[in-house]
């Protein structure tokens, strides 16, 4: 698993990829001082209050290890990353609270109950690009739809997601031996007779 040492080395390269792909949008037009990641915005089933399947914006994700939707974080080179954590306290959402972790000391932290009150808590926002699923959260922000996701500044920011920080590469060891230890188990069960659901819940286990 990574550590607090190694995350802070990692927003290092992240604000040193933030700076060249700015410098690299400039270049091409597109001034911008930094950028708002969303982790995204739930989206329901046509006609029903069902929610789809929900997955974090990857730029999001690899800013700070924060599952489910509407979370925020700001990144602007020279400062440390704001982070706003948007945790319902209604009676239908379930929530855990957020348990310390290795990465918490190194990002300026707040926790709120809606997205109305995590556009707060960023305050004023310098030019920035918004980054995520939703031109509804961009317009709540105030960030102007030519600035969702500027082709400019997306592009060399994809590039840099090819580059994997120590950081990454220690969460990858550590999924691929959780994974490892699975397969195991289910080729044991799988072994010894099992069925096919058996063998998947074996390996769930």
């Amino acid at each position: 698993m990574s550590n607090s040492s190694l995350y802070r080395r990692h927003l290092v390269a992240l604000e040193s990829f933030l700076a060249d792909a700015l410098q690299r949008a400039r270049a091409k037009g597109v001034s911008l001082e930094g950028i708002v990641l969303h982790s995204g915005r739930m989206s329901m089933h046509h006609a029903d209050d069902n929610p789809l399947s929900f997955r974090p914006t990857p730029h999001y994700l690899r800013y700070v290890p924060l599952e489910g939707p509407e979370h925020l974080v700001l990144a602007v080179p020279g400062r440390k990353p704001v982070v706003v954590r948007v945790a319902p306290g209604d009676f239908w959402e379930e929530v855990k609270p957020l348990t310390p972790s290795y990465w918490q000391s190194d990002v300026e932290l707040h926790e709120v109950e809606t997205f109305d009150q995590a556009v707060k808590a960023l305050g004023t926002l310098p030019k920035v690009a918004y980054i995520g699923n939703s031109a509804e959260a961009a317009a709540t922000l105030g960030i102007a739809p030519e600035q969702i996701e500027p082709d400019a500044l997306m592009r060399p920011l994809d590039w840099h997601r090819g580059t994997k920080t120590d950081h990454e590469v220690a969460l990858m060891d550590a999924a691929c031996v959780r994974g490892a230890e699975g397969h195991r188990v289910a080729r044991k069960a799988f072994e010894s007779g099992a069925s096919e659901r058996e063998v998947h819940w074996a390996y769930l286990q």
